[in-house]
């Protein structure tokens, strides 16, 4: 599991949000994807996005905007991702 692997779908996810006329969520989301460049910061990024998957945030806001089954497997794929790259990092 890499940062690759977790930008990619972020970065997805931040055009979801940009089509769907979401700027404000799609311009937090890359702000934390850019973080993810910076080893230093890596770990703070991680948990942030993984903190806006929560279903709260992300999941239920967007459940009846964004049109299709898809939105909520992104949604929790990429929390998994960020909960995973986090462990990983504690080892």
């Amino acid at each position: 599991m890499s940062i690759e692997r977790i930008k990619s779908l972020a970065n997805e996810m931040a055009n979801d949000l940009t089509n769907n006329k979401m700027s404000r969520y799609a311009d937090s989301l890359l702000a934390e994807i850019s973080l993810l460049d910076h080893p230093d910061q890596q770990v703070e990024a991680l948990r942030s996005m993984e903190s806006a998957c929560h279903v709260k945030a992300y999941g239920d806001l967007f459940l009846e905007t964004l049109t299709g089954y898809e939105w909520p497997d992104k949604v929790s794929k990429l929390r998994s991702l960020c909960q995973a790259q986090i462990s990983s990092r504690r080892q």
